[in-house]
């Protein structure tokens, strides 16, 4: 049984693929980079050692900070994730809290190849408009 289950979590693992996209002039200006939030964000716990970056109250998740507009972060890499979770693709920007003592964090910013206003590039919080593609998001 458990060569089994070493054999389905080896087969999950071969089967993620996570690409940069960082530098492949595909990722909106301005990213990498530093980014000054020009909405609310909040930080939420998360599984790994970053912190989840949410646009939204997640009532059930555990709050480790809110952010208000002008918090500086720092956005050091941008990924797009395929995989058995993720099957069509997701985009995240990878970054950190400048204040605060520098905390990690993962901002999930689209699916497949659209992208959403992150909170750093509007005012606006509307997740349903303003979709953008990511040129080499496919």
């Amino acid at each position: 049984m458990k060569l089994l289950a070493c054999f389905v979590t080896l087969l999950l693992a071969a089967c993620t693929h996570v690409r940069d996209i960082s530098r492949a002039e595909c990722a909106p200006e301005g990213v990498p980079g530093h980014v000054t939030l020009k909405r609310v964000a909040y930080l939420y716990e998360s599984d790994d050692a970053s912190a989840d970056l949410l646009d939204y109250q997640a009532p059930g998740r555990a709050l480790l900070a809110e952010l208000p507009a002008g918090t500086a972060l720092t956005v050091t890499r941008v990924e797009l994730r395929n995989g058995f979770e993720s099957t069509f693709g997701a985009v995240y920007a990878l970054g950190t809290v400048d204040a605060g003592g520098g905390r990690q964090f993962e901002y999930l910013w689209g699916v497949h190849d659209r992208i959403t206003y992150a909170p750093w590039e509007s005012a606006a919080y509307d997740p349903r408009a303003n979709h953008r593609v990511v040129k080499c998001g496919r």
